[in-house]
């Protein structure tokens, strides 16, 4: 049973490059899998999970996280990027630790270099204790040819106003401190430090009712 909340949806529109952003269907998972792993870089644990793993973790965020969106190249029928986010991350990543934690332990065996950050995120969490009541934005990634070209920024944009227009002002991100791209990019959208721990840094922005 989904516990998605009513909400008012934003209809599909065209971003750069005429791409058209709509809501993530379940029946995306498969191509949010494959776009992760073209953007996200080997020093980012869920990077050396397989595509079906990530799109087993996807389903679930997508399930209780309603504010995801997919963009689409409608010349190529391809899809180029997203973004996800809500109130449910924590809990939907979760339910995907309790039905995989085999799988994922078995990859942190593999990968040992990720275990000491992965047991400090637990004892020294980033974020502020009200922050669950905060929406966030848990993953917006770009396929590596279409980085560059402001795909990002559009569904940036797009997760903005979709929040606007359900009264909800305010949302907040996690980054690693090494990602100095991406901490730059948010910045420049008006997202502003909130917290940091020894690997991440949380970022907030209050939105302008319009």
């Amino acid at each position: 049973m989904s516990t998605k909340p009513n909400l008012l949806i934003s209809s599909p529109h065209r971003g750069p490059q005429n791409l058209v952003i709509r809501p993530v269907a379940m029946e995306d998972v498969d191509a949010l899998a494959r776009i992760h792993k073209s953007a996200y870089t080997c020093d980012h644990f869920t990077a050396v999970f397989p595509v079906s793993l990530l799109a087993r973790y996807y389903s679930h965020c997508v399930r209780l996280n309603s504010y995801s969106y997919i963009a689409i190249d409608p010349d190529l029928r391809k899809p180029v990027g997203f973004v996800l986010g809500g109130f449910q991350t924590a809990v939907s990543r979760a339910a995907f630790l309790r039905e995989k934690y085999i799988k994922v332990g078995i990859l942190l065996l593999l990968h040992p270099q990720f275990i000491f950050e992965k047991v400090s995120s637990v004892l020294v969490p980033p974020q502020p204790a009200s922050s669950c009541t905060c929406c966030t934005l848990l993953s917006i990634a770009v396929a590596k040819s279409y980085q560059g070209t402001a795909v990002g920024l559009s569904l940036l944009n797009h997760f903005e106003m979709s929040l606007r227009k359900n009264q909800i002002f305010r949302y907040r991100l996690s980054v690693r401190l090494t990602n100095t791209r991406a901490i730059n990019f948010y910045r420049g959208c008006g997202l502003v430090v909130e917290c940091k721990s020894r690997n991440e840094v949380c970022l907030v922005k209050e939105l302008c009712s319009e």
